[in-house]
């Protein structure tokens, strides 16, 4: 029996005519035929739940109700790329009747790579128009963020309001060559800081500092570019001093961190967190210069390990001085309790023994 209605041989007609003469039993017996209005939404959601998300804008055209039920759909997760174009995008649905498209937006993408240069204004416009129509926005996801986005004469404190009730935040941050800023400067300026620190409601935190250029995975045989950017230092981009109550998740790539630094942050969150992810983590002394031998880089990794032996619900931990991007081959990983650790740490660990 073919049971994959899209793909049926005997399919004629676009998928909305069949959709839009759908009938029921408790119709049939009363010989009335029914139209996509007069259904429910438990029942608009039920023929939708069929669909793939291509098909939602056509599902859109059927009728006036159908446009409500698939707006909710379509409009929840948007992706924005950093042109004057998805400002106007933005604007429109900001500008619509009611704000009906803008009040449906919880989830934002936003991938400043194509159009980096006006990155800086684009985000913040975008962000702002939403939130100020009235979008639920929960979700903020960063894909390529130059770090010059964070400096002080061109941040706006709009910005940090309108994402103040933000549960998800993954930031992807990027230091691409610039004539004008200076990547310590800005990350020591404070402003990405005092943006986390004016979350109240985070459930999922990823903090990424990467290269100009995505690293690609070395083949079995190649040496694999290796990171040698800077790493900012955990206190210059971290709110040491914040308590989310709800975070579940933690994510910190390319930091640099006293071990002191690193255990208080850790033992903050040993009540709250489940999934947690450490890579490029560069433990340094007091002065950020990283001159530490073997030993005491395996009793820092050591101290850190039981450290997250006391986390009350931790499901996955991951601790790792590079990332698997630069990975060559394959990586020999080792599990000590739930804390997979990667093979370099792990000889740090042998030292301390």
């Amino acid at each position: 029996m073919h049971t994959n209605f899209r793909t049926h041989p005997r399919r004629t007609r676009p998928l909305h005519y069949y959709i839009n003469h759908i009938c029921f039993d408790a119709f049939l017996a009363q010989h009335v035929s029914p139209t996509m209005n007069r259904l429910l939404a438990e029942l608009h959601l039920f023929i939708i739940s069929y669909l793939t998300p291509q098909d939602y804008p056509n599902y859109r055209l059927i009728s006036t109700r159908c446009v409500d039920v698939g707006a909710s759909l379509i409009f929840s997760s948007l992706n924005f790329t950093a042109s004057t174009h998805n400002i106007h995008r933005a604007h429109h649905m900001a500008n619509t009747p009611n704000n009906d498209l803008a009040r449906h937006v919880k989830s934002l993408h936003y991938n400043g790579e194509p159009y980096r240069g006006t990155c800086i204004s684009v985000l913040g416009s975008i962000i702002e128009t939403l939130v100020h129509a009235g979008a639920p926005l929960s979700s903020l996801t960063t894909t390529c963020l130059p770090y010059y986005f964070f400096t002080p004469e061109h941040f706006r404190d709009a910005f940090t309001r309108c994402c103040m009730d933000l549960t998800h935040l993954a930031l992807d941050i990027r230091w691409y060559v610039s004539e004008v800023h200076t990547f310590d400067a800005v990350i020591r300026s404070g402003t990405l800081r005092n943006l986390l620190t004016a979350l109240v409601r985070l459930e999922s935190l990823s903090l990424r500092f990467g290269p100009e250029n995505s690293m690609k995975r070395g083949r079995a045989g190649h040496v694999a570019t290796m990171y040698t950017g800077p790493r900012p230092r955990l206190r210059d981009v971290m709110p040491l001093h914040r308590n989310w109550p709800k975070l579940q998740k933690l994510d910190m790539w390319f930091v640099s961190a006293t071990v002191d630094e690193l255990l208080g942050l850790l033992r903050q969150y040993a009540a709250t967190v489940n999934e947690l992810d450490l890579a490029g983590i560069a433990i340094c002394r007091r002065d950020g210069r990283r001159e530490l031998d073997n030993r005491r880089l395996g009793l820092a990794w050591r101290s850190v390990v039981e450290a997250l032996e006391g986390f009350e619900y931790l499901r996955r931990a991951c601790l790792r001085e590079r990332t698997r991007n630069t990975a060559v081959g394959t990586w020999d990983w080792w599990m000590r309790g739930c804390v997979l650790v990667e093979t370099d740490i792990g000889r740090y660990l042998a030292h301390s023994v």
